[in-house]
């Protein structure tokens, strides 16, 4: 099984209710991708910052999930975003790449982009290895 296949065989809970999708994944590098829709703004219109988070901490930790072709699992210890510009509702991507890639901890750049490709919001995001390297 490929990462991908192992990713969407797995993906419950609040990615699938976000509706998130995997675009590409490499080796300590992501992008995903979702519809930001009217269930997902706060009053003003826009998307509440929640959902931002979300999107940028699945990609941080899809990009640190995968490497030299094994799954490795893992939980977010941290995550500190900057909120750029207003995100309106249509589809938003989220790309990321690990900066630093340790035996235990691995530390993610992640970078929000609307459909007109202006960077949203931009943050890192602390990862904890929570076991062994399996191979798919």
């Amino acid at each position: 099984m490929d990462y991908i296949s192992h990713c969407r065989s797995r993906r419950k809970g609040l990615t699938e209710l976000l509706g998130i999708k995997i675009d590409c994944i490499e080796d300590g590098h992501s992008v995903i991708s979702m519809d930001v829709k009217e269930e997902f703004l706060n009053p003003w219109g826009v998307a509440h910052g929640g959902t931002t988070y979300s999107i940028m901490d699945t990609a941080a930790g899809i990009s640190a999930q995968y490497k030299d072709g094994k799954f490795r699992p893992l939980v977010s210890q941290s995550g500190n975003i900057h909120y750029l510009r207003p995100i309106f509702p249509g589809v938003i991507r989220a790309e990321s790449f690990i900066i630093k890639d340790g035996s235990h901890t691995a530390v993610a750049e992640v970078k929000v982009y609307n459909c007109e490709g202006e960077m949203c919001a931009s943050g890192e995001f602390d990862l904890f290895f929570t076991g062994e390297a399996q191979i798919l």
